[in-house]
């Protein structure tokens, strides 16, 4: 509309300069002589507006329309003009000529980054979800995309005939479609166990974003879950869950610890009696080598010793043999 407005008034500007080429007025002058006119007449003459001041403004009135008709798309833009509400061909980055009357319709190509996030029932505020279980849980995530016309199938003309608008397309379908696929994804998974469950979540909705907003030419870069909060219902059984896990595990620690004890008695024993049949046996063995050990040549050693230490010793022998019988006499 500003640009028709444009192209209108430029219009009439450079209609008025043309039209400065070919007025012209008569002027009466009167005779201010009253010795060669004494009965007041006027002088007349024909005046034409100054032919410098016809071709500027004539000029600054086509320039004025002109650039009403011209106009550039951006590096990162795409392009369609609209007439009467059918679409153009495409128009590609660089300055570009349009009837002033004839809209624009322009897709942005750049990395685009919704955010869902924040309590409320807004269309970005966090996202509601059900659980399989029944829970409520409120999800903060964050959705980064691109419009990709280079993928099979996709063209500036189809965008259009579906959205209209960029706008259009961010606030009412891709904003919308994602809200809707999160809650979709979250009815397989448990309430409770979202935290272990959180990186096949963000997979899963990934994976449903790239084909459900394949369709409006939209190539998904990444899903991002920036935080998971659940309801007071969940918090609770959540809490009764850790809770009993507690207990569980503090009941296995004190079984773990009897038992431990129990066995550690057990082994005690163990060890002891195995260290008394150690002794034995070693006894057993001592004993085994001593007995081996007493031939006549060792007790025949023996007695020579004996001999020798017999002082206040009485020996007693038969008198047919080496030996005899050892009587201590000390006091």
């Amino acid at each position: 509309m500003f640009r028709t407005i444009i192209f209108v008034i430029g219009l009439l500007v450079l209609l008025v300069g043309l039209g400065s080429f070919f007025f012209k007025r008569t002027v009466k002058t009167p005779v201010l002589d009253r010795y060669k006119n004494p009965t007041g007449e006027y002088n007349t003459h024909v005046e034409r507006a100054p032919r410098p001041t016809s071709a500027a403004v004539t000029v600054f009135g086509l320039l004025l329309s002109l650039a009403s008709c011209f106009f550039v798309v951006g590096g990162t833009e795409v392009a369609i003009p609209v007439t009467a509400g059918k679409p153009g061909a495409e128009l590609s980055s660089g300055i570009q000529f349009k009837a002033p009357w004839t809209k624009l319709v322009r897709f942005d190509k750049n990395y685009v980054t919704i955010q869902f996030e924040g309590e409320g029932n807004g269309p970005t505020d966090e996202i509601q979800v059900a659980t399989k279980d029944n829970g409520v849980l409120f999800i903060d995530a964050a959705l980064r995309f691109t419009i990709d016309f280079d993928e099979e199938g996709c063209s500036v003309k189809k965008l259009y005939s579906i959205v209209r608008s960029q706008d259009r397309l961010e606030q009412t379908l891709i904003i919308s479609d994602f809200r809707k696929l999160t809650r979709d994804v979250y009815k397989d998974f448990g309430s409770t166990t979202f935290t272990v469950d959180r990186v096949s979540a963000n997979d899963a909705m990934r994976a449903a974003a790239t084909t459900q907003l394949a369709k409006y030419c939209v190539k998904v870069d990444d899903v991002l879950l920036r935080g998971i909060r659940p309801s007071e219902q969940v918090q609770n059984q959540i809490n009764a869950s850790l809770s009993a896990a507690q207990s569980i595990a503090t009941k296995k620690a004190e079984a773990e610890a009897k038992r431990q004890e129990a066995q550690g008695t057990a082994d005690a024993a163990v060890i002891a009696a195995e260290g008394k049949l150690e002794a034995a046996r070693k006894e057993s063995a001592a004993n085994d080598l001593l007995q081996e050990s007493l031939t006549p040549e060792i007790l025949r050693l023996k007695y020579i010793e004996a001999l020798r230490e017999s002082q206040n010793r009485i020996i007693i022998t038969d008198g047919d043999s080496d030996t005899g019988t050892i009587i201590d006499t000390r006091p």
